[in-house]
């Protein structure tokens, strides 16, 4: 390891430019030096990591606000686009997989310089702009295509599947003969869960699929025409889906984006609303309610030939109530407790990594912020009244003290998974479950009154 390489990873960690530009300046070497490449380094992604690897984010330490700022430095100093970890993992791999340049938006720019400076696209670069891991676990952003379509403009090539997510409608013809049959670059790019040999109408479903998850209305339309199957359920989407159980069909991939148009031209063209998905046997209305994708929700309501509104006095006890305002919670909403006042908390009010908190009213609003790249799930209390969170992303359980919204982080596991439901016993023990979704498995942790962490089981289920 270069000598100088933890002083480059301590600047960057303190977002320090004028440092970072002076230490590449007296020790040019360092740009493009291996790092971390012991083999009993504990995040595993990063042995044999360069600097822009680093840059990407990692459980290591949180990433500075100014990574475009860091990124162009290293750029500016000859950093290799291209170079790769121990693992094989590219730059553009690294950012893409970012759930922390997801969380800061930095994502964008940083796979323009990364373009610009030659680095070229693997196998699973444009599935893990469009779908990957931080995307089905965080949910999408505004600008959730748009490193799809930075990658495109940027001269990575797409198939069919893709294309029909991201490329001009006209393109999509493009993948056939003459005579209509599909020709090999169809089906050119890593998907997960896909069969060996994919029959084209399995790749014009899937590419269904895409069209539905991006919103792009013509795109359906052209694939249906085509001979696409409205209410087929092919795999090749999402990588924690298990594989014997099946695939998601189109009108979920468009609930699942909250896509109201694709949503409304599939049940125009006939799509099922009563369609179970094969993972989790749900219908679509399902989906559009526990996912809290409202604009999807009204389409389907509309079509069913009502919609909800809120509870009114005189109601029959025991009937569900809308009891906050829609939209409060945008995006995985979880959690909810009620402290000894009946004040209820949840956790991502308005935005993700908060906790919101409402009246009996109803009335909403921010209670706390968490520590950044922190991302709330199940919330309990303990007997002092302190606030249990399970912190998914950092394998945290923090505390917060509720008389001055202190945080403090309550337990550390780095074994754990992404510590996700909580439930506390009468002496204070809590215990938390823990899933892995991609393997299909889970543990169970138990953590004394004084953040002592004792795994229970393991090899469950989810």
């Amino acid at each position: 390891q270069h000598p100088a390489f933890e002083e480059a990873v301590a600047l960057i960690d303190a977002g320090d430019v004028s440092g970072l530009d002076s230490l590449l300046s007296a020790a040019p070497g360092v740009v493009n030096a291996a790092g971390y490449d012991h083999e009993l380094f504990p995040l595993p992604q990063l042995r044999g990591a360069r600097l822009l690897h680093v840059l990407a984010g990692s459980d290591r330490a949180p990433l500075p606000s100014n990574v475009a700022e860091l990124a162009r430095i290293l750029y500016s100093h000859g950093a290799d686009a291209s170079a790769l970890t121990a693992d094989s993992t590219g730059v553009l791999q690294s950012v893409m997989t970012s759930s922390q340049l997801l969380w800061l938006d930095g994502a964008d720019d940083l796979i323009r310089m990364a373009l610009d400076a030659g680095a070229t696209a693997g196998p699973e670069t444009m599935w893990n702009a469009l779908v990957g891991e931080p995307r089905w676990f965080e949910g999408l952003g505004a600008n959730h295509f748009n490193m799809a379509r930075i990658l495109v403009a940027g001269g990575i090539e797409v198939d069919l599947p893709f294309t029909a997510a991201v490329g001009d409608v006209t393109a999509l013809a493009s993948f056939f003969d003459a005579d209509g049959s599909m020709l090999p670059s169809a089906n050119t790019q890593f998907r997960p869960k896909m069969p060996d040999e994919p029959s084209d109408q399995h790749l014009l479903d899937l590419s269904l699929s895409y069209a539905a998850y991006a919103g792009n209305v013509e795109a359906i339309d052209w694939l249906l025409d085509k001979g696409a199957a409205i209410d087929s359920q092919p795999q090749g989407f999402f990588d924690s889906f298990s594989a014997e159980r099946g695939g998601v069909g189109a009108l979920h991939k468009a609930i699942y984006a909250d896509q109201a148009a694709a949503v409304r031209r599939l049940l125009e063209r006939g799509a099922d609303m009563g369609l179970m998905d094969d993972n989790f046997n749900s219908p679509p209305i399902f989906w559009a309610s526990f996912l809290r994708r409202t604009q999807a929700l009204d389409v389907l309501q509309e079509f069913m030939g009502g919609s909800e509104g809120p509870a009114q006095e005189g109601d029959e006890p025991y009937v569900a109530k809308i009891l906050t305002e829609a939209g409060g919670f945008p995006q995985g909403i979880e959690g909810p407790a009620v402290d000894a006042e009946g004040r209820l908390y949840a956790v991502n009010f308005e935005t993700q990594g908060t906790i919101g908190v409402a009246d009996a009213d109803g009335t909403a609003s921010l209670f706390v912020e968490l520590p950044q790249g922190s991302i709330g799930n199940g919330i309990r209390f303990d007997r002092a009244g302190n606030m249990l969170i399970a912190d998914y992303m950092r394998h945290n359980v923090l505390r917060v003290d509720m008389e001055t919204r202190e945080i403090s982080v309550f337990a550390h596991e780095a074994e754990m998974n992404q510590p996700n439901d909580l439930a506390i016993a009468s002496d204070d023990v809590l215990y938390a479950s823990d899933p892995n979704w991609r393997e299909g498995t889970g543990q169970l942790w138990r953590i004394s009154p004084q953040g002592e962490v004792q795994r229970l089981a393991s090899n469950m289920g989810t």
